[in-house]
């Protein structure tokens, strides 16, 4: 070392530590960050996944029943349908109308058979029938009572709607619940 140089110890220098830490903070900050948009961004990819993987579903427990009634049009509805839950979950029921909406069986509020449909999806539905349309099966989204519901039906040879029908949010968070378990393994 020359006469004219001196050593500078960098640990004397409270402004260097404390801007050493700062940009440390700073990169660990925004690590977590980006760490926490990218699960929000999977989350919601996730939940569009698995929503679609629910209606498929959905769709074909409204088909297999259907197909049931069309093997066996004058079967007993309340000794098939009843208590019958889709994926398990609580708000899930089966609905079953004629091609005119009106409720023949409905899993969950008995009061309602014999009533027109509130679901808008099978009034819908019933409608295009009415008109003559061909309508085989699918599913739809609709509100009802402010409530989000998910359902997919099926139509009968002779024309009746069977639709399994669930709570949005419910599916949702039947669904979030599985992605955050897993993601926290």
């Amino acid at each position: 070392m020359g006469k004219n140089e001196k050593v500078i110890d960098t640990n004397k220098m409270t402004g260097f530590k404390s801007i050493k830490s700062t940009v440390a903070l700073l990169v660990l900050v925004s690590m977590i960050i980006i760490a926490a948009a990218g699960e929000i961004i999977a989350l919601e990819i996730f939940v569009a996944d698995q929503e679609a993987t629910m209606l498929n579903v959905m769709e074909e427990q409204a088909t297999a029943y259907g197909k049931l009634l069309d093997e066996s049009p004058e079967a007993d509805y309340n000794s098939i349908f009843s208590g019958v839950k889709i994926g398990g979950l609580e708000s899930s029921y089966l609905l079953l109308t004629d091609e005119f909406g009106t409720v023949l069986f409905h899993g969950t509020d008995s009061s309602r058979v014999g009533k027109e449909t509130m679901s808008t999806a099978v009034k819908e539905i019933s409608a295009k029938l009415q008109k003559g349309e061909n309508v085989t099966s699918g599913y739809s989204q609709y509100t009802i009572d402010g409530v989000e519901k998910f359902a997919a039906y099926y139509i009968t040879k002779d024309k009746r709607i069977m639709a399994a029908v669930m709570n949005q949010d419910e599916v949702t968070a039947e669904i979030t619940a599985s992605f955050v378990k897993t993601s926290s393994g």
